[in-house]
């Protein structure tokens, strides 16, 4: 089998998707469940995987389907 026959047969599984986005002057105060669904970011029926914390300066969100969201003043980090 040559090499190219051998790439083209490899299948790539992701893992893990991280999402980083770097900001100013974020408001992590904000971030809370009641505001995600209300700006249709989750829909209402997500269930929380551990009470979430919320506090001026870092929030952290985390579902029972996996993902986690997380806040503070320069970063907001999807897992």
């Amino acid at each position: 089998m040559s090499l190219i026959e051998q790439e083209q047969k490899l299948k790539i599984v992701l893992q893990q998707l991280d999402i980083v986005i770097a900001a100013i002057n974020l408001k992590p105060g904000i971030l809370t469940t009641d505001f995600l669904e209300y700006a249709a970011v989750i829909p209402g029926a997500w269930e929380l995987a551990r009470p979430a914390f919320n506090s001026e300066s870092f929030s952290s969100i985390d579902f029972a389907n996996g993902l986690s969201i997380k806040a503070d003043q320069n970063r907001l980090l999807l897992t």
